[in-house]
């Protein structure tokens, strides 16, 4: 197993915290002071982050929030000044993606191989609601989550399945959740990777990982890391139908941004985001173009005509730190 692999796999079985070659972090449970970004121009392109990252998430206004891979601590941010301040402290699980919904102020959260996915007050840090989807821990990764105008849904990158949170007009956990087995066209992939067959890098068997939601919230589009595919999904039955691409695949897929009909694909390990044109209907995709990065990136949310990116927490720490990175639309 080479160096690429073996960090990958110990940071999402182990939740990184069993990993070497971090750089030590402040400790989660004590608030750092903002950086400073006195000289810097508002909305930095490059905002220095306290924690090993996996997840953003945008709220109102400016607001941001990212979460540490490994020890669970969840920090809120301006993306107009750079600041980073901490909102919760650690709770020794993995938090891996993240969405916030505007309605109750509230950021939901996977939390990877613990099977929980956990819902946070943005303003006071309080936990709102937690769910334990799957255990025991190392048969499952929580790994990515959608809020829409009646539910969140959360992935399982070692499950084939979709969690299903109910939620009110205003965005209130109703209480419980419902599993939808994925089916139709997914694949459930634990030998080959993107077409390599049993020759493919020695990597966790990660499935399911990035979510999004299309604009009437009829359909979601789940990604398929290892399989390099994307499905279009029926929320409600699980029945998955994958999404035809021009001009090549999503191997290593991870986070995803759906803008109008321009989906934004995070591919990892290639250190890239794909740009890809949706038909009408996104039952088809063209990829347009990449957005090329220096170092691996995994989840993406949207400010305005700017998209952000965070560096991958589940390696170690580029030179100058794990960050977030703005880029144009």
């Amino acid at each position: 197993m080479n160096r690429t692999t073996a960090v990958l796999g110990c940071a999402l079985l182990l939740g990184v915290t069993g990993c070497s070659d971090r750089q030590p972090l402040a400790p989660a449970s004590t608030a750092l002071p903002p950086p400073s970004f006195s000289h810097a121009p508002v909305f930095p392109d490059v905002i220095p982050l306290p924690v090993n990252p996996e997840g953003i998430a945008v709220g109102t206004g400016s607001t941001f929030y990212v979460g540490h891979i490994g020890i669970g601590s969840l920090y809120g941010g301006d993306l107009r000044t750079g600041t980073v301040a901490l909102l919760r402290a650690a709770d020794g699980r993995p938090m891996l993606g993240l969405k916030h919904d505007d309605r109750s102020g509230n950021v939901f959260a996977a939390r990877g191989p613990s099977g929980a996915g956990t819902v946070v007050n943005a303003h006071t840090g309080a936990v709102v609601a937690e769910f334990t989807f799957a255990s025991p821990p190392g048969t499952t990764v929580i790994n990515d989550v959608i809020v829409t105008r009646t539910a969140a849904y959360f992935t399982d990158s070692f499950r084939p399945v979709l969690y299903r949170v109910h939620l009110g007009p205003a965005g209130d956990v109703l209480g419980g959740f419902e599993v939808a087995p994925l089916s139709g066209d997914w694949v459930q992939e634990t030998v080959a990777h993107c077409g390599v067959g049993s020759g493919a890098p020695a990597l966790p068997p990660i499935n399911a990982n990035g979510i999004e939601v299309t604009p009437d919230g009829s359909r979601l589009i789940v990604s398929n890391l290892r399989v390099g595919t994307l499905y279009l999904t029926d929320p409600v039955t699980g029945v998955a139908t994958s999404i035809p691409l021009a001009g090549g695949n999503v191997c290593f897929a991870d986070g995803l941004l759906l803008a109008g009909h321009t989906l934004y694909v995070v591919q990892n390990l290639l250190s890239q985001i794909a740009v890809i044109a949706m038909s009408p209907d996104y039952s088809s995709g063209t990829i347009e173009r990449y957005i090329q990065y220096t170092t691996p990136l995994t989840t993406i949310a949207r400010h305005g005509n700017s998209i952000y990116a965070v560096t991958a927490g589940f390696f170690p720490a580029p030179a100058a730190g794990h960050h977030a990175v703005r880029f144009d639309r």
